[in-house]
């Protein structure tokens, strides 16, 4: 027989000991959770650092002539705060005229022998940062603009120029307008018939010459949006090899495809090599085929 104090005494110490354990579960658990989400963070802390380790590895080691040439122009250290000079189109000197002309060029050519033209004004290793690219070397930056334009053409409109000086002997030339990009192109019709005739993009093109205006070579060609967003470097440096480096070294082999879209460039290149290579070729197959192993292996 057990007395109601004492039943209900039972019952409070019985209460109590669940309440102690629930209470300690629940802490227990937020203790467990909590580290959990501190050690989620440690990690992705730890994923971020990486992923900048990776990008200063890339634009110290991977590519020093791009992070240096880049420096040289782009630094407001080196580019003179004063003394800036403001031309509008069409009345610019033989000098900027010379530079901005040649530049636009590249962007505005469609066959082979154009992206060819103004290519003795840039460097032997010019830096190309020009969304979606980022790259260097002269015949890499032919040939992505060329494979480019079967993507989309482009046509930069220029509305304003400014020039000044970065060193002793350098300039920088930064043209100021509207990139009109034209993605229907007849190789990807039907897909392409959902998207804009033209895209306007407000861009800057900042473009670092050594040199006099009048005879200097272009080092540097940079272009930044204004109302789209860029790509990281990573990215751009990947479209620069899958588009300009690798497809560089393979050019002796895909050069025969322009052909079938009505580019007879790297034909007549080829004939014009051939006939100064082989003058009394007997096989001419075979000494062709060992043309285009020699020029592949050969870079």
């Amino acid at each position: 027989y057990i007395s109601a104090d004492h039943a209900l005494l039972l019952y409070r110490k019985h209460f109590h000991v669940n309440l102690t354990f629930q209470s300690a579960l629940r802490c227990s658990t937020f203790v467990r959770f909590s580290a959990c989400v501190h050690c989620k963070a440690a990690i992705l802390d730890l994923d971020s650092q990486s992923i900048m380790s990776a990008t200063g590895l890339i634009d110290h080691v991977v590519r020093p002539h791009v992070a240096q040439t880049e420096q040289k122009y782009l630094d407001a250290d080196n580019v003179a705060a004063t003394g800036a000079q403001t031309y509008i189109p069409g009345q610019w000197p033989a000098g900027v005229n010379r530079v901005v002309s040649n530049v636009l060029a590249l962007f505005e050519a469609s066959t082979m022998s154009e992206h060819c033209a103004p290519m003795p004004i840039l460097a032997k290793n010019v830096v190309w940062d020009a969304p979606p690219f980022l790259l260097s070397r002269k015949g890499s930056v032919r040939v992505s603009a060329y494979l480019f334009k079967f993507i989309a053409k482009q046509r930069f409109v220029p509305s304003l120029v400014q020039v000044r000086r970065v060193g002793m002997n350098s300039h920088l030339v930064e043209v100021s307008g509207t990139l009109l990009v034209y993605p229907r192109r007849t190789i990807l019709l039907p897909a392409t018939l959902l998207l804009p005739e033209a895209i306007p993009v407000r861009s800057t093109i900042s473009i670092g010459v050594n040199g006099s205006l009048d005879t200097g070579m272009v080092e540097l060609v940079a272009v930044k949006w204004h109302n789209l967003p860029s790509l990281p470097n990573f990215m751009r440096a990947g479209n620069g090899l899958a588009f300009g480096t690798v497809p560089h070294l393979l050019e002796p082999l895909w050069s025969y495809l322009p052909e079938f879209i009505g580019d007879d460039f790297y034909r007549r290149k080829r004939e014009a090599t051939f006939q100064v290579r082989h003058p009394n070729s007997t096989v001419p197959a075979f000494d062709a085929a060992k043309d285009v192993v020699k020029d592949t292996t050969s870079g």
